[in-house]
Order: structure tokens, then sequence, then C-alpha cells
């Protein structure tokens, strides 16, 4: 009996073995799975952090790109703005010029030779009004030759005009308006008829003697222009015989 119940006791305590046995290799399992879980995990963070770090490294790429963009940015903008600097720089230069350029062909200056001479009077001294001698120049030159300015389109009278006054030598005309011109009556107190009934003023430019009014001869720049007094009509001065015409229409 006592045998009986320790064998029950044996296999009792084998199925406790067994069963204890089997949980612990179950639990082994258990574990190995659960560590295999759990290392899957681990693994998948792993993986994570890599993908996190990847990614990091190109947003930080990416923000090195864009930073190296914005760094260029200036520098595009610097070409740019130097270029533009470069357009605005050539322009003034050529607006600059092209100031220069009607400046200078404002500021071209014409000029011409300019003299009033009466010394024929003193050829013809027998008949010269002997009240009006103290007026008459001992050598015969009234204005001694001289360069002077003109603009262009100004004619013989116009710069006579401006001489007389600038040197205050008394100069008076009269407007012939048939020839659209003005007749120079005295030069200097000396008038038309004082040194006989064919005597005046006559104006000759570069030695030839224009058939029509002063005011209607338009200078050329280099002119020569003179002033004579003739006591006979032209002949005494070189002048042909002499008829007053209209100017030549422009």
């Amino acid at each position: 009996m006592q045998k009986i119940k320790f064998q029950k006791i044996a296999v009792l305590l084998v199925c406790l073995l067994t069963a204890l046995f089997l949980f612990t290799a179950c639990g082994t399992d258990k574990t190995g799975e659960e560590l295999s879980t759990d290392l899957t995990p681990l693994n998948g963070n792993a993986e994570t952090e890599a993908l996190d770090a990847v990614e990091a490294a190109a947003a930080e790429t990416k923000v090195g790109v864009a930073s190296l963009q914005a760094t260029a940015e200036p520098t595009e903008s610097k070409d740019t703005s130097n270029t533009a600097t470069a357009a605005k720089t050539s322009k003034s230069i050529v607006t600059a010029k092209t100031k220069t350029t009607a400046q200078n062909k404002t500021e071209t200056k014409l000029c011409c030779t300019f003299s009033i001479v009466c010394g024929t009077i003193l050829d013809h001294i027998d008949d010269f009004d002997t009240s009006k001698k103290d007026l008459l120049p001992e050598d015969g030159i009234i204005y001694a030759t001289k360069k002077v300015e003109f603009k262009e389109g100004e004619t013989v009278f116009d710069v006579l005009l401006r001489e007389t006054k600038a040197n205050k030598i008394h100069m008076e005309f009269s407007k012939t308006p048939v020839y659209k011109s003005n007749y120079i009556e005295g030069l200097n107190n000396l008038y038309e008829f004082d040194c006989g009934p064919l005597s005046g003023w006559m104006y000759s430019v570069n030695d030839a003697f224009p058939n029509y009014g002063c005011s209607g001869y338009k200078l050329k720049d280099g002119d020569k222009v003179e002033w004579l007094y003739t006591c006979e009509l032209g002949r005494d001065i070189g002048a042909p015989e002499w008829k007053e015409v209209a100017p030549p229409s422009e």
C-alpha cells in the first residue's frame, strides 16, 4: 500500500518535473520570442533612426544648398546692379557726349574780318565838306581790320550794327522796302554827298561788291567784309558800275 502510494508520489513528481521542464522550455521559447519581438522594434527604431539621420542629412544638405543659393543670389544681384550701373554710366556717357556735341555745335564760332575806311576822301579832299574835316581820320581808317564773330544766318548789316554800337561809332541807316534792305547813309558822321555828288558808302565781301543791300547778304565763316567810302560811285575803290537790285531769294 505504501509502495503504491510512493509510486503515485513518484509519478506525480515526474509529472511535476515534466510540467516544470515543459513550462521552463515554453518560457524559454516565449522569452526568445519576446526577445525576438523586442529586438524587432529595436531594429525598426534603428532603421527609423537611420532614415531620420539620412533625412536630416538630406535636409541639412538642402539647407546648405539653399544657403549657397542665398549666398549666390546677392552676387547675382550685385552683377545685375553692376550691369545696371554700367548701362546707366554708358547712358550718361552717351548723354554727356550728345550734350557736348550739341554744345560744340552751338559754340562753333563763325568769324569774319571787318573794317571801315574812308581813305578815298583824302584823295578828293578838295571836294570834301570842309566843316567835317575834323571828323576825317588822318589815315582814313575809322575801324581797323579786325576779326569779329557772328552767328549763323547773320548778315553784313547785323555785324555792322553790332560793331558800331560796341565801338561807339556813329551809324545811320534807312530802310528800303522795295529792295528789302537797309541803306547806310552815314558812318562816323560822314554821309553820302559829303565828298561830291557821287560819294557815299559801299561794302565789299571778299573783294567783290554785291549789288544788293547789306541786310540781304548772309555771311559765311572766313568772309572779309569792308565798308568803303567812294567818291566816284565805286570806280575809285575798284567796284564795277553799281546798280542796286533786290537780294537773292533764299
